[in-house]
């Protein structure tokens, strides 16, 4: 994947320490916190995803510079970052107040509308990695937790594994079928 260029952040999406509120833990990653909190200049309520470890400051930065300019319906919307130190940062994502999917949101309704609403929430995430793979883009990481929930739609999260596409990456000369079906097709 080519590194993306991250002098070509705005200015506009950098963010200090004392212009972030940080609030309650509303989710954890493997290598992150997501919490509650609010983007003070704007008065907007966010999700802030606290990373940290070695070089978390570079990562969130290629992910800022890589996710910027997504701009989908089914697609969180990235708002910026904030770098506490080269261990520590904090991506600022737009909120989801319902939260991952989970069969929970269906559970109060007659089944025939659990599954409208599940087929709904299925083409919306198709959509999203539609809009994905059109911006060369693949995600790496479809799973429901993955999948916020804004009232009756669904948008794409967490692009921590996400990958650019290069132009070559698929051609016949660099594609090659996993080991295990090589074997399989052997015996």
């Amino acid at each position: 994947m080519p590194i993306p260029d991250v002098a070509g952040i705005p200015s506009q999406m950098i963010y200090t320490l004392d212009q972030l509120e940080v609030g309650a833990t509303i989710g954890r990653g493997a290598n992150s916190w997501v919490h509650r909190g609010v983007l003070k200049p704007r008065s907007m309520a966010v999700a802030l995803k606290h990373l940290w470890g070695v070089k978390a400051a570079e990562y969130c930065k290629r992910e800022v510079a890589a996710l910027q300019k997504l701009d989908h319906p089914n697609v969180v919307k990235t708002l910026g970052y904030c770098e506490v130190s080269p261990m520590e940062a904090y991506l600022i994502l737009e909120l989801s107040e319902e939260g991952k999917l989970s069969t929970l949101a269906l559970a109060d309704l007659p089944v025939y509308q659990q599954l409208i609403q599940s087929l709904k929430w299925c083409l919306q995430t198709a959509e999203g990695l539609k809009y994905l793979h059109s911006k060369d883009m693949v995600h790496l990481d479809i799973k429901p937790t993955n999948v916020l929930r804004f009232g009756d739609f669904v948008k794409l999260c967490d692009f921590g594994t996400a990958k650019h596409i290069a132009e070559d990456m698929f051609s016949t000369k660099t594609m090659r079928a996993p080991l295990p079906l090589i074997f399989a097709c052997t015996k």
